[in-house]
C-alpha cells in the first residue's frame, strides 16, 4: 500500500533533509550500482525513492539535478 507523505519546508529545511538523506546514503556499504539496482522497499531503495521524488517535485527542473544528487 502507497502512502503519501506532504511536507511544507523552506528552503533551508529542504537542503537539510536533502543532507540528511545523503549522509544516510553515503553511510550505506552499497556502492553507487548497488544504490541503483537496491529493491525499493530496502533501506538503500527507500532513500533513493525519496531523493528522487525530492527532486521531481522541486522546481530544478527534469535534468540530472546536481542539487539533489540525482537524476531526475
Amino acid at each position: 500500500m502507497e502512502q503519501t507523505i506532504t511536507l511544507s519546508l523552506n528552503d533551508e529545511q529542504l537542503e537539510n533533509l536533502e543532507t540528511t538523506l545523503l549522509e544516510a546514503k553515503y553511510n550505506l556499504p552499497d556502492d553507487e550500482e548497488e544504490f541503483q539496482a537496491a529493491h525499493e522497499d530496502s533501506p538503500a531503495g527507500t532513500i533513493r525513492e525519496v531523493l528522487e521524488q525530492m527532486a521531481k517535485q522541486t522546481n530544478r527542473g527534469v535534468a540530472p539535478s546536481d542539487y539533489m544528487n540525482c537524476e531526475v
